[in-house]
C-alpha cells in the first residue's frame, strides 16, 4: 500500500529521498500505536517539488485492524485542500478471491472480487473491504 500525490508515478517517486522509522503514537482516547512512518521529501518533480509527507501504517496492540493515514508536513507552498491523493493497495495471498471490496456511491453499493484482475477504483467515505468467510469488515 502506499500514497501519492497524483500526477506522480512510482518512478518519480523512487528518484526522491525516501526514509522509514518505527514510532509510538497516542490517539485522542489515550491508546498507544506502533506506526511505520515513510517521510518523502519531494525535490525532483516539477509539480510537487518542496512537499514534504508523512504515510502512517499503524497497528493497535490486542486490534486486528491496520490503519493507515498522510500528513503533510511541509506543503511546499502548495494548498493541499483540493489535490487529489492517489493509493495503492496490492495484496497477495492464497486467498484472495475470498475478499470483496464494497464501494458506495450515493444509495449505490457496488461489489467486487479480488485476485481477478487489476482493478481501479475512487473510494470516498463508507468503503471497506470483506471477508466472505467473516462477518466482520475488513
Amino acid at each position: 500500500m502506499k500514497t501519492a500525490p497524483s500526477h506522480m508515478s512510482v518512478f518519480s517517486l523512487l528518484k526522491e529521498e525516501t526514509a522509514a522509522e518505527f514510532k509510538s503514537l497516542i490517539d485522542s482516547h489515550g491508546n498507544e500505536w506502533t506506526a511505520l512512518a515513510i517521510r518523502t521529501k519531494i525535490t525532483h518533480h516539477p509539480l510537487w517539488k518542496g512537499l514534504d509527507y508523512t504515510q502512517y501504517f499503524a497497528l493497535l496492540p490486542g486490534v486486528p485492524v491496520l490503519a493507515h493515514w498522510v500528513k503533510a508536513e511541509d506543503a511546499g507552498g502548495k494548498m493541499l485542500a483540493d489535490e487529489k491523493w492517489i493509493s495503492d493497495l496490492f495484496l497477495s495471498g492464497g486467498s484472495l478471491t475470498d475478499l470483496t471490496l464494497a464501494v458506495r456511491d450515493k444509495d449505490e453499493e457496488s461489489r467486487y472480487q479480488a485476485g481477478i484482475e487489476e482493478q481501479s477504483f475512487k473510494l470516498a467515505d463508507g468503503n471497506y473491504i470483506s471477508n466472505c468467510h467473516f462477518p466482520e469488515n475488513i
